[in-house]
This record gives C-alpha cells, structure tokens and sequence, in this order.
C-alpha cells in the first residue's frame, strides 16, 4: 500500500496547504519519526524550529529526529509512530547516509505498512527513481547506478523547486538518463494513495517526456 507525500520545497508557509494533507491522515497521537538527514547534525536545531512551524507541539505533534547511532528494533518505530518526515537539505548526502545505515530499511517497513510517508525537497527526490535532477553539488561524484534509488513512482524521476526557466535543463537531463520528470513547484505536492495519484497546491504539476510537456491539477496520470 502507497501513502506518500511529495512536496515541492518551499518554507513552512509555501507548503502549509499540502502538509494539512498530511496532518489529516495521521492518526490521534500524531507522533512522527523526523529524518533530516539532508544537514550536518550541527542544522538540526534549525531543522527543528522549521519542523516545529509544522507540527506545532500546541496541536498536539511529537517529532522526535532519528539517530542512526542509536541501536534499535525496526518493529518497534512502527509501532511508535504514525508517519516519518523525510528533510530537505543536499540530496547526495541524504543518499550516502541511507545507503551506509540502516534508516532505508525503516523507510521501507513504514511503506510497507501503509503508514504515511512524506519528503520535501531533497527527501522527496531520494523517494524517485534517481537523484540527478538534484541541484546539490556532489563532491563524489555518483555514476548512473549508484544514484538510482527507491523508484517508489513508477521509473520517474523528481524535480523540485521547479520554475519554467528550467525546462532545458530538464529536456538535457531527460535525453541523458531516459527517465521521464514530474516537476513540482515549491507551492505543489503530489500525494499517492494505493496507485493513485493527486495533484494539491497553488498551481500545476508538470510531466515531462523527451516529447512533450503536460500540466496536471487534479489526479495526476503517469504513463
């Protein structure tokens, strides 16, 4: 079963009508295992004022962030808590740590469940098929097999932050790896239920193909 968000990046304010979305489907005790794994541990303290915007604790939110230092049963953040918040931040980095620890097999036993999923930014892109349409500077540089990743969409990739003035860029990429691009804009998140998915925000998610260019608003459709 799919329960994942996807959000576009953007402040707290620029993506508070999506996160509502996933506000609404968590259950009563709304306890959230939070991932910013994006930043140095030195961010976090920041990363945590951002998160506390929210998921205010007047509301009744219990973020608590995930160490990968700290040993731990699987079975047992399961069953703490309702959903996981993957942060923005640089998305090689993100993808470094997943792979050197075991954070990727808690994603994946919270997705198995059905327990609601959501990425922002950069934890939004590691959720796709591969992490290249990332701006971040890698200083390691990745070839094409190390950085495809979850493909939890069906072969696409993500594009975040996305404004029209980087529709080249995105064709270039497109020709390059032949993977198909959904770009969202930081007011935008696509969320799936099952194998459907929906488009909810302030403007358009866009599919890009090597041919064409679509916008969706409502249910989104890939091909």
């Amino acid at each position: 079963m799919k329960n994942i968000f996807i959000s576009g990046g953007g402040n707290a304010e620029v993506s508070k009508k999506f996160d509502q979305l996933y506000h609404n489907i968590l259950q009563e005790k709304k306890r959230i295992l939070y991932i910013p794994r994006a930043f140095y541990p030195e961010r976090y303290p920041s990363c945590l004022e951002r998160i506390d915007k929210v998921f205010p604790k007047s509301l009744g939110y219990t973020v608590d962030i995930l160490d990968e230092n700290v040993p731990f049963h699987t079975n047992e953040l399961l069953h703490t808590y309702d959903g996981i918040y993957i942060g923005w931040g640089n998305t090689f980095r993100l993808l470094k740590l997943l792979k050197e620890t075991w954070l990727i097999q808690t994603i994946q036993m919270f997705y198995e469940q059905g327990k609601p999923i959501y990425g922002g930014s950069a934890g939004a892109i590691i959720l796709w098929k591969e992490i290249h349409t990332s701006p971040d500077i890698n200083i390691e540089k990745l070839d094409f097999i190390s950085s495809l990743w979850l493909n939890y969409f069906q072969g696409y990739a993500i594009f975040c932050h996305y404004q029209e003035k980087y529709d080249r860029e995105i064709y270039d990429y497109i020709r390059n790896y032949e993977i198909p691009i959904i770009a969202l804009p930081e007011w935008v998140g696509v969320y799936t239920h099952n194998d459907t998915y929906y488009v909810w925000g302030n403007d358009s998610a866009f599919i890009f193909t090597v041919q064409w260019k679509q916008a969706f608003n409502e249910e989104l459709l890939l091909y």
